[in-house]
């Protein structure tokens, strides 16, 4: 399988093949099969939860990551990539938000960003009096809100934001 993606995956030069539909599927299963297992290993003898989005790397845990821990998977990391320390961050999400893939996290509460609810109530006011926004439209991009919302905690850009989608679900029903 590896030979296989080798093979057909990459480039001459070696690098993978970018911007193809399948490209995001390819890079996930490379990095699988080179990083994801090695960096899981490490980070459950440390205590650290890993997740990955492409070649987004978090790293995790309620107790402080120390320098040692941080050294040893940034060794395993550049085995195989190289590290953007411009973005690479250590955030006490207790003291300062953090935004991981869009996704802030702040006090152990998670929310969209406050960019990406104005989006989408601009969004479903433009589709109030546009009839040729879809319903499914909406729904799509209120997804990620109801994804990515505690439900039990909302503020009070959520709670107007869940108004102004109800009304524009009655309103488009009628």
């Amino acid at each position: 399988l590896y030979n296989f993606i080798l093979k057909y995956c990459f480039l001459e030069d070696g690098g993978l093949a970018v911007g193809l539909p399948a490209s995001p599927d390819l890079f996930n299963f490379y990095t699988a099969l080179l990083i994801d297992d090695k960096l899981r290993d490490l980070c459950k003898r440390y205590g650290i939860t890993y997740t990955r989005y492409l070649d987004d790397l978090t790293f995790s845990s309620i107790k402080p990551i120390g320098k040692r821990k941080r050294k040893s998977l940034r060794k395993v990391i550049k085995l195989w990539f190289s590290i953007n320390h411009r973005k690479s961050i250590v955030v006490d999400t207790y003291k300062t938000p953090a935004t991981v893939c869009g996704v802030r996290l702040y006090k152990g509460r998670i929310f969209l960003p406050r960019h990406y609810t104005n989006y989408l109530k601009g969004f479903i006011h433009k589709a109030s009096e546009n009839s040729n926004i879809k319903i499914s439209a909406v729904d799509g991009r209120m997804g990620v809100f109801w994804l990515a919302t505690e439900k039990d905690s909302l503020n009070c850009t959520e709670k107007n934001l869940i108004k102004k989608y109800s009304f524009f679900k009655v309103s488009r029903a009628v």
